[in-house]
């Protein structure tokens, strides 16, 4: 009998964590499915990027300062990476980046990504009245710094900046 008390407790217990699992859980699976706020300031930053449909790897070759801060300290010589783009829907994009070296450990990087759609037209309300003619610019910034602690092992930061218009 105190065997069979054992083991109803246990499945008790693995039941009720469970529970907890899917309690929280529910609320990070349904966040990913609906999207995240702000979601357009994530998206693939370079060509790279976005060819590979927005995945990046953790240790870039360039646009450090945007993927991953703690690699500038990695890099061998200066970087300047300048890019444009069209997006679907008649969006556009531009991007600039400038990573450096400071001698003996240390590195920084800047780097600026303009989004917008400068002639959004043809827009009406939920009565289908006419509205003005829009547009909507995203300026996002960044500004790293990367620490070498040891040779494979570095520790950086950076300071975003965002600015919206629409």
């Amino acid at each position: 009998m105190r065997n069979l008390e054992k083991l109803l407790l246990r499945e008790i217990r693995c039941i009720l964590i469970l529970i907890l699992v899917a309690v929280i859980a529910e609320p990070v699976i349904a966040i990913g499915l609906g999207g995240y706020g702000g979601s357009f300031l994530r998206a693939p930053v370079g060509a790279s990027a976005f060819s590979l449909g927005g995945a990046q790897t953790a240790s870039p070759k360039m646009l450090c300062v945007w993927w991953n801060p703690a690699a500038l300290s990695h890099l061998k010589k200066k970087i300047l990476v300048m890019g444009t783009g069209y997006r679907p829907l008649g969006r556009t994009e531009g991007y600039a980046s400038f990573e450096f070296l400071i001698p003996p450990r240390m590195a920084m990087g800047v780097s600026l990504l303009y989004r917008g759609d400068p002639f959004i037209d043809n827009l009406v309300d939920e009565q289908e009245y006419p509205l003005e003619d829009g547009s909507y610019t995203t300026l996002s910034g960044k500004i790293g710094i990367s620490y070498l602690i040891m040779r494979n092992l570095s520790a950086g930061f950076n300071f975003s900046i965002y600015y919206q218009r629409l």
